[in-house]
């Protein structure tokens, strides 16, 4: 799992893909028809947003943060039809794709990893969700509160699915840049390593039962 800290820089020739800005942000709110709006944390404003801006907040953490993203094929993107495509652009986040045929094993093993670390938790405000779908917004109209599963609509190609975890250890000096969680053994739950090319341009089939 990455820092989440990294998937919000810009890194020199960097497409765009796995970077972005606006990853886990607390908040975003837009001041229209001349509301101005103060964001608090306690007594202190955090930040002034006024009519035709928008304010975007970042809770300051205390203990870092890690993602691990990947895309879900679910039968909601085969709602016009038997076949589907992934975008082009996903090319860039890799040349070779995993494909698990049972992903409820899959996450099954995931939530294992993670419980038996003891000091791992989920973010705040998920309702103690440590993996979950992306929903995407429009950030220039979004009001109300973001966390690591709503993402910008510009990154709805990915059709994600991530998992989200937070370090709470307080007795280490320096927090890895990664997290490492330890699976076991995959290969029974693997359908098949393709070629990302082959998931764009001869796309998956849905089989009719």
């Amino acid at each position: 799992m990455g820092s989440a800290e990294d998937f919000t820089k810009n890194y020199k020739g960097e497409t765009g893909l796995r970077n972005d800005p606006d990853d886990c942000l607390s908040a975003a709110y837009k001041a229209d028809k001349n509301i101005v709006i103060n964001l608090k944390h306690g007594d202190h404003v955090a930040g002034q947003c006024e009519i035709n801006s928008v304010l975007k907040d970042r809770l300051c953490l205390k203990h870092p943060s890690y993602l691990f993203c990947m895309s879900a094929i679910t039968g909601e993107l085969f709602s016009q039809g038997n076949s589907w495509h992934f975008d082009s652009r996903v090319k860039g986040l890799g040349d070779k794709a995993i494909i698990f045929k049972n992903s409820c094993e899959f996450l099954h093993r995931i939530n294992n990893a993670i419980q038996s670390e003891g000091f791992l938790q989920a973010y705040p405000n998920t309702g103690g969700k440590c993996s979950g779908f992306v929903r995407y917004e429009d950030f220039d109209l979004y009001n109300g509160s973001i966390g690591p599963f709503v993402k910008s609509k510009t990154h709805d190609f990915q059709k994600e699915y991530r998992l989200a975890v937070i370090d709470s250890r307080n007795d280490i000096d320096n927090y890895p840049d990664a997290l490492f969680l330890e699976v076991g053994d995959l290969t029974d739950i693997v359908a098949l390593v393709v070629d990302t090319d082959e998931l764009i341009q001869q796309g998956l089939q849905r089989e009719q039962l």
